[in-house]
């Protein structure tokens, strides 16, 4: 397995593919019956999904290089907000 980091350029999808491009590399996730094949985490090794990988993101990836692209196998994002529990929202949620 191979490792790359960068900050994430762009993000594509259609029927079949997630599209990222990170730096100057192009990535390829299988789509497989409306799910992606892939471990995404936060810089706090908690599991979060593909909807935290925003452009712009720095990213961590290790991938597997196949003879027409690259697939990644596990992401590790450093994510541009943090939940902040002692904000006034976050005491509505508790009381709910």
């Amino acid at each position: 397995m191979e490792k790359y980091s960068g900050k994430v350029k762009e993000i594509k999808l259609d029927n079949d593919w997630l599209y990222l491009k990170v730096r100057e590399k192009d990535f390829k996730i299988p789509i497989i019956d409306g799910s992606l094949d892939i471990l995404i985490k936060n810089t706090e090794n908690q599991e979060v999904g593909i909807a935290y990988v925003e452009k712009e993101d720095n990213v961590k990836i290790n991938y597997k290089r196949y003879s027409n692209f690259l697939k990644p196998i596990s992401i590790i994002v450093n994510t541009k907000y943090d939940f902040n529990l002692l904000s006034s929202e976050s005491e509505d949620i508790e009381d709910y």
